[in-house]
């Protein structure tokens, strides 16, 4: 997947592991996903449903998004929807990162180099400055996510969609938390 980019939606604890079950009910009933991927694919996820551009707004005059596998070309990328939880908080970040240090204001390394402290929290070393910083309190610029749960929105560009206000409140309404978005790209 190497060189793709995604608009990846998760919950603002990044702690809480949340069940992709209740998740996947909800992208269901309001036709945001249709049916799996094609198993020879070699990737899990879901084909975009009818009410997929009610949930998601383009931007743009004339966005150019594929929407289904390509027969005779399955290495063309297309949108899609995957699902992923995990019992601890990763950060994902990609080459677009766009945070700076909270003490030194310096940019952060691409990767930034992530430690953990004796409580399992995520801390963000500066190489500039040295210090460390909670994950949480990095201003991440939508450039990056910090999450155990996520949606992920395969093959969209920075800036190139945002989440409806209702999807966020669909989703807020069904987990009981505040949800934020971020666009990664990889490679």
């Amino acid at each position: 997947m190497n060189g793709q980019s995604r608009l990846i939606l998760y919950p603002v604890d990044p702690l809480l592991e949340l069940a992709l079950q209740p998740l996947l009910k909800l992208l269901q009933q309001q036709s945001i996903i249709a049916q799996p991927l094609p198993a020879d694919l070699e990737r899990e996820g879901y084909q975009v449903g009818e009410g997929f551009f009610d949930a998601f707004l383009f931007l743009g005059c004339s966005p150019s998004v594929e929407l289904t596998p390509s027969i005779h070309h399955p290495e063309q990328p297309f949108c899609y929807l995957q699902l992923e939880s995990t019992p601890y908080c990763e950060l994902i970040t990609g080459s677009n990162l766009k945070a700076a240090c909270p003490s030194c204001k310096k940019r952060l390394e691409v990767p930034p180099v992530v430690k953990q402290d004796k409580r399992k929290e995520l801390l963000i070393y500066c190489g500039h400055c040295g210090c460390d910083s909670k994950a949480l309190s990095v201003a991440w610029r939508k450039t990056a996510a910090l999450s155990s749960t996520r949606i992920s929105l395969w093959n969209i560009f920075e800036g190139e969609a945002i989440p409806s206000d209702r999807l966020l409140d669909q989703l807020q309404q069904q987990s009981g938390l505040l949800w934020r978005y971020s666009y990664i790209v990889e490679g």
